[in-house]
């Protein structure tokens, strides 16, 4: 996590790139998580996405056995 705070200062907002490298992820499958109401913001053209938000979204789908 600490790796990440280049990208996630004060609550600043994180690229569809910077998010694929935290989630270890192609930007592709971001794509298809934000058309499973994975949290966004766009900004004009572009989109972002929070740190908290996302992890927020990520223990909601967590799966335990």
């Amino acid at each position: 996590m600490e790796r990440f705070k280049k990208y996630f200062i004060d609550d600043k907002l994180m690229s569809k790139k910077d998010l694929s490298e935290y989630l270890k992820c192609s930007i592709g499958m971001v794509d298809k998580l934000m058309t499973n109401n994975l949290p966004y913001y766009k900004v004009g053209r572009n989109v972002k996405f929070r740190l908290e938000d996302i992890n927020e979204y990520l223990e909601e789908r967590k799966i335990v056995s």
